[in-house]
Formats: C-alpha cells, sequence, structure tokens
C-alpha cells in the first residue's frame, strides 16, 4: 500500500506521457511527392450471388515501369479532350473530358496555406491518376473520351463553365465508349454528376448498356499526397462505416499495393479538418477496396474504389469541410467520422462550450482560456481532496518510517500501515484517486482540441496566427517555439508546489526531470498552439490552487481560482489588443 502511495503522482506523469507519446507517433505513415505511384489493376471473379460480392483478386501489373510510365503519359493527356468547370457558392470544379474526372475541386471558404490566397484543393495536382475512375473487371474509363451530352436546363453557362444559384442543382451527363484490344465489341458508358449549390454533396451514377465479364461496376476515389505535406499533428486516414454498424479506422501503414477488401456503409479519407467520402450502391458483401502505393522519396497514392451493380450504379459523394453540421447535410451519418477519441461523451459537450464562449469573444485562443479556466474552477473540489489527502500522509510520514525501519518483514509492515492509516483516518489511496477521476476531462479536452475543425486559420494573438499549428516567434531567423518554453517552465513550478508524500529522493528527481522530458517532446513532436495554449493555461492555474492550498490564509481555494483566473485570463486578453 505504501509503495501506491509514493509512486502516484509519478505513475500519473507517465502514464500521460506515453499516452501523449503513442498519440503522437501511433499515426499513418507519410511518403513523399513528385514522381507517381503505380495503380493496380482489378481483375473480377464471377459473383456468387446478386446480394454478396465476392472478394475480388488484384494483381500488381507485369512492369511496374512501364505501367507508372503509361499511367503518367495519360495525366498528361486528360485536358486533351476538353474540360467543363462547374462553380457554386461553395466549390469550384474542373472536370476533364477525358475520363470524366475532376483535375480540381477547389473549396471557396478555405485556404490551403494561411500566409497565400491559394483555394484548398481537395484534388492534388500531383495525382497522375484523377479521381472518379469507372472500373469494371479489367476495364477502366481512363482512355474513354467522353462527350458531354446532356445538361440541365436554366443554369447560368458561359465559356465551358456552369455558374449555379440559390438553390439549384446541375446534372451533367457524359457518354462514351469503353475500348480494350481484348473486347470483343465496344461498351457505351454514361456517366452523370449532379452538384448542389448548397452543400458539399455531389452525385455519380454509371450506366453501361452490357455487362462486362459479368463484373461490377466500381467507383473510385484517388488521392495523391506528398512527402513534405504531411504532418504529424494533422494526419489523413481512412475512416469506415462497416454494416454492423462499427466504426473503423484505417492506417495507411496497414494498406499496400495489394487491395484490401471491406464491408462497409461508406469510406472516409481525409485529416483533422477536410475529407472525401463515398457511399456505395451496394450496402451488402464485400463493397468497398483500398490500397495505397508508395515509393521512396516521391509520394503515394491511396486508392478508394467502391462497388455498383453490373450495368448501373449510383454513389453519394462529399468532398469538403469535416464540420459536423455540413456533413449532417444527408442522414448517411457521416459525422461519425469526427473523432474524439475514447472520451467523445466528454469532449463533444466541450466542443459545444467552446462555440459558445467564441461566439461571445470572437476569438479562439480566448474561448480556449476560459474553457480550460471553467473545467479547473468545476474539478477543484477532486484537487482539494486529492491535496488534502497527499498532505495528510506527509504527516504520518515519520511514523511510517519508524515502522519501516523497526519492522522488516513486508507482509507484517503492510499491516502495520493498514492500521496506521485507519487510526488516522487516511486514505493511501486518496490522493491519486482524484486525479485519475480528472484524467477523462483531461483527455476529453485534448481530443475535442485537437479535432476541432474551426481551429484551423483561426489566430490568438501576438505570432500565434494558427491555433491548428504549431506556434513558432521567428527570432534573427530562428523559429523559437515561446509557449512550449513557458509551459515547461510553469510545468516545473507546479511539481514543486505538489506535495509529494512518502517519496524516495530518486522518485522526487524524476517528477522534476518530467518537465524536462514534456518539453523536449513537444519540441520534437509539435502540438497544434491550441494544445499548447490550453496545458499553458491549466498549468497557471494549478499552481495558483497549489499555492493556495499550501498556504494559510484566510482566502480559499476557490477565491484563489477566481482571482487566478480573472488574472490569467485578462492577460490573455490584453495580448490580443498588442
Amino acid at each position: 500500500m505504501d509503495d501506491n502511495s509514493k509512486r502516484t503522482a509519478l505513475a500519473l506523469i507517465l502514464s500521460i506521457m506515453v499516452i501523449f507519446f503513442y498519440l503522437e507517433t501511433n499515426k499513418p505513415q507519410r511518403v513523399p511527392n513528385q514522381q507517381v505511384a503505380q495503380q493496380q489493376q482489378i481483375v473480377a471473379q464471377p459473383t456468387a450471388s446478386e446480394s454478396q460480392l465476392n472478394t475480388n483478386s488484384f494483381q500488381a501489373p507485369t512492369n511496374p515501369d512501364i505501367e507508372r510510365e503509361k499511367l503518367v503519359q495519360t495525366a498528361k493527356t486528360y485536358t486533351d479532350n476538353g474540360k467543363t468547370i462547374v462553380k457554386t457558392d461553395l466549390v469550384e470544379i474542373e472536370l476533364s473530358h477525358r475520363g470524366a474526372r475532376f483535375l480540381s475541386y477547389k473549396l471557396n471558404d478555405f485556404k490551403a496555406t494561411i500566409d497565400k490566397d491559394d483555394l484548398l484543393d481537395i484534388v492534388d495536382k500531383s495525382d497522375p491518376i484523377p479521381p472518379l475512375g469507372v472500373y469494371i473487371g479489367a476495364y477502366d474509363d481512363s482512355q474513354t473520351n467522353y462527350s458531354l451530352v446532356n445538361a440541365s436546363t436554366g443554369i447560368d453557362y458561359k465559356n465551358d463553365t456552369f455558374t449555379l444559384r440559390g438553390d439549384q442543382q446541375l446534372t451533367l451527363t457524359f457518354s462514351g465508349i469503353i475500348k480494350n484490344q481484348n473486347l470483343n465489341e465496344d461498351v457505351k458508358i454514361e456517366k452523370s454528376i449532379t452538384f448542389s449549390n448548397q452543400n458539399y454533396y455531389f452525385s455519380v451514377s454509371i450506366k453501361i448498356d452490357k455487362p462486362i465479364d459479368n463484373a461490377n461496376i466500381w467507383l473510385e476515389w484517388t488521392s495523391f499526397e506528398a512527402e513534405d505535406s504531411g504532418t504529424r499533428w494533422n494526419p489523413k486516414t481512412f475512416v469506415l462505416l462497416q454494416q454492423s454498424g462499427d466504426r473503423v479506422t484505417v492506417p495507411f501503414q496497414e494498406l499496400n499495393d495489394s487491395f484490401k477488401a471491406y464491408q462497409t456503409k461508406w469510406a472516409v479519407l481525409g485529416d483533422n479538418y477536410f475529407v472525401t467520402a463515398v457511399v456505395p450502391t451496394l450496402q451488402s458483401g464485400q463493397n468497398t477496396m483500398l490500397s495505397t502505393k508508395r515509393q521512396v522519396n516521391v509520394g503515394a497514392v491511396t486508392f478508394t474504389r467502391l462497388a455498383g451493380d453490373k450495368t448501373f450504379a449510383s454513389f453519394d459523394l462529399y468532398a469538403g469541410p469535416k464540420e459536423e453540421v455540413a456533413l449532417q447535410a444527408k442522414p448517411y451519418g457521416l459525422e461519425q467520422s469526427i473523432d474524439l477519441g475514447f472520451f467523445a461523451i466528454i469532449g463533444q459537450p466541450i466542443l459545444i462550450i467552446l462555440e459558445l464562449f467564441y461566439s461571445i469573444f470572437h476569438n479562439y485562443g480566448l474561448a480556449i482560456i476560459l474553457l480550460t479556466l471553467l473545467v479547473k474552477t468545476l474539478l477543484l473540489p477532486l484537487t482539494c481532496k486529492s491535496f488534502k489527502s497527499m498532505r495528510a500522509m506527509q504527516e504520518i510520514k515519520p511514523e511510517m518510517d519508524a515502522l519501516r525501519a523497526k519492522i522488516k518483514d513486508p507482509n507484517q509492515l503492510n499491516q502495520e500501515f493498514m492500521a496506521l492509516y485507519k487510526r488516522k483516518g487516511v486514505n493511501p489511496m486518496g490522493g491519486g484517486l482524484p486525479m485519475l477521476i480528472q484524467m477523462p476531462v483531461f483527455f476529453g479536452m485534448y481530443n475535442a482540441l485537437r479535432v476541432s475543425f474551426n481551429l484551423r486559420h483561426q489566430p490568438y494573438a501576438l505570432w500565434i496566427n494558427d491555433l491548428a499549428a504549431p506556434e513558432a516567434l521567428k527570432l534573427f531567423g530562428i523559429n523559437i517555439p515561446i509557449m512550449i518554453l513557458i509551459m515547461g517552465a510553469a510545468m516545473f513550478i507546479q511539481q514543486v508546489t505538489t506535495p509529494s508524500p512518502g517519496m524516495s529522493p530518486e522518485q522526487k528527481k524524476m517528477m522534476y526531470i518530467t518537465p524536462i522530458i514534456f518539453t523536449v517532446m513537444f519540441l520534437f513532436w509539435p502540438f497544434p498552439s491550441g494544445l499548447v495554449l490550453y496545458m499553458l493555461v491549466n498549468n497557471f492555474i494549478s499552481i495558483v490552487q497549489q499555492v493556495s492550498l499550501r498556504s494559510k490564509s484566510k482566502i480559499t481555494p476557490l477565491q484563489a481560482t477566481a482571482m487566478g483566473s480573472v488574472v490569467i485570463f485578462g492577460v490573455g486578453y490584453i495580448l490580443t489588443l498588442l
């Protein structure tokens, strides 16, 4: 029992470090940019029944270099057969008539980077295989020269551009022929795409005039990612809603050249802030295939294929912000792709309160400060209980040391300790349990801030211009993470003000080294500045609470917390005025 009481604080700190390390390192792996990754061919096997798809087998090209070069040449000619542009209030899309695929998909309300005016493009220009490809058995429409044969009436049209307004919808129908030297006859294919002016959803339907190899129609969304585009704090990953209702996250490192089959209701690919999602026609059987082709020092192409029927398939797609209201525009439950972690039940109300505070102060930095202070105030009773328990353990430490020197038998010593605890009314676990109870709140807050879409490109004050990215003040050409360094100092002060009952000199030394380890970890695995701000404020108000609990003044811990909160928030507000 004594060992447990002595190590509670140390174990708690080390546990937090391990969890942070896991969260920041157990991410999908990224790979680099410029050349191109080769695409796999899908060879369809006969289907056993109409309601259940058999697992298809996938084979790599026999000569990857030749196949890769062919894809590069194909990509260069995607605009040779003309293009069509679609403009809505939310997006601007450029479609190639070669393959009827997206060449770009720009979000009108979001910039790619905070320091440039270029709009964020969901379709990477480096992707040699534009998304929206159709695959049937061993054949695809990458070489099909489509013609635009029909478009919705009443839509503003000029210079190959359709412009939607109000609640308008636009359906474009492209017609072409799938040709292949191994086919005995041509197959007519129609690909229709419907856009809405009011949300980020669009639909794609494919129709062929005769089955090919008795295979199902598959729609593919591709995504290219360069090595230098990857960030530890904002990784891309797959999120799948299985037909069983379970949500599954598929890290990139689990995928390779061979397609992996899943049974899903929908598949989502994205990061913390933007996603693309596809809802397949078939809602039973293995209807989703994922793969990733990597090339060292180049990049990665990810392939998401979803199944339809043999001569007709329709799909709903979403490409836009990972924002709950936007995702809920259609009832597919895509908002479930927003992962608030194991403590989502805590993270969700935290996000609601954060938005409430932002509506008042119009600054997410101030909202984070106020939210942190509110949470620490609500948890103050647990903090007081933990402190009192640790102080009680500290007061009986001389008696414990005397028993330890007198009794050498471990079992008898523990019995004497239990009798001492009972006689003095001390709970040896009382110092650690309240702290453990706070852990769900801590990680709920952590995950909420980490995935909050609204923090992207949101400034706080001074040099902190993006709460979703690591902060650094540039001095003489050197990036100095000021907040992280201050956070490390505050953590050290907090450790000094925390009682350490029964700890050996070695354990106390470890307690003091922990802030240094945390600081170094934050430097090597950069966190978004919004999270660092939260931890910094958390440390400041914790110091105020610890000092008030240790002092013998007439000011209660609640009063000290209130006064400290006013000062901290006041300083935070003044910084926004500078």
